[in-house]
């Protein structure tokens, strides 16, 4: 993952984003954790239906914390990177700020309200408007769609209105895995699109030719 060292609201120090993704990437795997494929030296993740109760509540948990520091982080880096490139409404949107008028016909901001999927949505479709032509992942497909299930569990188990709201079924928990392989997907093809477009940058503007390669 990229290190951004460079965020918008100046809150992060050199090396947290890293360290942040890494704890909460290895609270995932903790859980669920990688086997091997059965016939190969490569691993993977198993079907996550053999989890217990207790662990898929955990891992549904684990993996929200994961997709909403990955999408903070990439609308951090938006900011900080490519910033200009936004309209002045659009940056106010990734810093999550709207703007008021007080009863005495003051302007202000104050947080903006909104879920969890707008924003993931909002940062896909600010990172294309920023970097267009370099993503390749959209909004839609089995895995977004996957995604969207999962909110409604996340939001189900963190406000449960009775002991059935802490069931996680077989589906559920696909769900979640899914997503969360969606999203894992994004970060990766963001952090790859955006590295790309500031070696181009240094190319075109410095004349330095860098050359970075990525490891899936």
């Amino acid at each position: 993952m990229m290190d951004i060292q460079n965020a918008a609201d100046g809150k992060l120090k050199p090396g947290e984003a890293s360290a942040i993704f890494l704890t909460l990437h290895a609270d995932i795997t903790d859980l669920y954790p990688y086997v091997q494929v059965p016939g190969s030296k490569t691993v993977g993740y198993p079907n996550p239906t053999y989890l217990a109760p207790g662990a898929r509540r955990g891992l549904v948990r684990a993996i929200f914390a994961f997709i909403e520091g990955c999408m903070y982080f990439q609308r951090q880096m938006l900011l900080g990177s490519w910033g200009e490139r936004l309209s002045e409404a659009n940056r106010m949107a990734l810093s999550e700020l709207q703007i008021e008028v007080t009863g005495q016909g003051e302007v202000q901001t104050r947080v903006m309200r909104t879920g969890a999927l707008n924003l993931i949505r909002l940062t896909v479709r600010s990172f294309e408007g920023a970097v267009p032509g370099r993503l390749g992942i959209r909004c839609e497909g089995a895995g977004f769609e996957a995604l969207a299930r999962s909110v409604k569990v996340r939001d189900r188990l963190m406000h449960p209105k009775g002991i059935a709201s802490l069931v996680v079924s077989d589906v559920e928990i696909n769900d979640v895995v899914n997503a969360f392989l969606w999203v894992e997907g994004l970060q990766g093809a963001m952090t790859r699109a955006s590295t790309e477009e500031m070696l181009k940058q240094l190319r075109e503007e410095h004349g330095l030719e860098l050359h970075i390669e990525f490891r899936n």
